[in-house]
């Protein structure tokens, strides 16, 4: 009880002079947590997915911006070697003239909270009243690829199997483009699957997974990507995107963000923004509504309001 390190809310733990804050707390209590640490100066890690919906997103980094911190998404994919690997290719062909035809992109992995679930019990996983379910869980890696890899697509349709408790189980995402369409499939009541392969007429780019990606293969059969496999080590998988937060909160300490990272602090901010909205869009037209977020038809939410397209990269400061 006397433990000074023991603390019962984010503003105090950041009371205690932090640098910076990693949450992971439920989904639903990011956007609460993230305020209370900006409030106090510190820059923020949050974990996928960040926020429930745009306008909590808006908000946190509205205040963001105004504080002076660094907001962070912690999709671990997104600075993975094989995932920018995958990207370069698909940018590569695309100055060529070369669109794909189609793209595969799936992560499903049976939770061990499913069988509580089918007992009759709500795991903050599946939770709506905890912004649950297997889109923004497991399926927000594959939709930071097809956003990152392809841009924002022109139409999105979800078909979702829900789950008991009201949130999707597992469910089908068809992304259009101009090109043809990106399938996203997310589950959490099967699996494992995992797998990213984008067909062009050629040939597929494939990847052993949106995540956690070990080799990528070019539609030739060349091997654009390997990297050791860390298993279950998950320490290994995130040593990348430790480094990525760690130079960008460095540097925000010591004068601001120069013109390179700058431009990539903007770069993830803009991706986790339109992740953000796309998922949301797929959630509520499957019918899917978490307890917390803004309500659809008037726009507003529980968390402070923010304006749209705010993310505010942080300039070095003036000499």
């Amino acid at each position: 009880a006397g433990d000074p390190r023991v603390v019962g809310s984010v503003a105090q733990l950041c009371a205690l002079g932090l640098d910076v804050v990693y949450l992971a707390s439920p989904n639903s209590l990011h956007a609460r947590d993230a305020l209370q640490a900006i409030d106090h100066g510190v820059d923020v890690i949050v974990e996928k997915p960040a926020f429930l919906d745009p306008a909590q997103w808006d908000a946190v980094h509205d205040a963001a911006r105004e504080r002076g911190v660094l907001v962070l998404e912690a999709a671990r994919n997104l600075y993975e070697p094989g995932f920018a690997a995958a990207g370069a290719a698909v940018a590569e062909r695309a100055a060529r003239g070369q669109s794909p035809v189609a793209a595969v992109l799936a992560y499903a992995q049976r939770s061990s909270r499913w069988n509580r679930v089918l007992r009759g019990e709500e795991p903050n996983i599946f939770s709506p009243a905890f912004g649950g379910g297997a889109l923004v869980d497991l399926g927000v890696y594959a939709l930071y690829a097809a956003v990152a890899w392809f841009g924002v697509p022109a139409g999105a349709a979800y078909l979702a199997h829900p789950a008991p408790t009201g949130v999707d189980a597992h469910g089908t995402a068809v992304l259009t483009y101009p090109w043809g369409t990106a399938t996203v499939l997310a589950g959490k009541d099967h699996g494992p699957r995992s797998e990213a392969t984008v067909h062009f007429g050629d040939g597929a780019l494939r990847c052993d997974g949106v995540q956690a990606i070990t080799r990528v293969e070019d539609p030739e059969g060349r091997v654009l990507s390997e990297t050791a496999d860390a298993g279950e080590d998950l320490a290994g998988w995130m040593a990348f995107e430790a480094g990525a937060f760690a130079d960008l909160v460095a540097a925000r300490r010591v004068g601001g963000l120069d013109a390179a990272r700058a431009a990539e602090y903007r770069r993830v901010t803009e991706l986790s923004r339109e992740v953000n909205r796309l998922a949301t869009r797929l959630r509520q037209d499957a019918g899917i509504r978490f307890r917390d977020e803004a309500d659809p038809a008037q726009g507003t939410g529980p968390a402070r309001g923010g304006r749209p397209g705010s993310e505010g990269p942080l300039a070095p400061s003036a000499p």
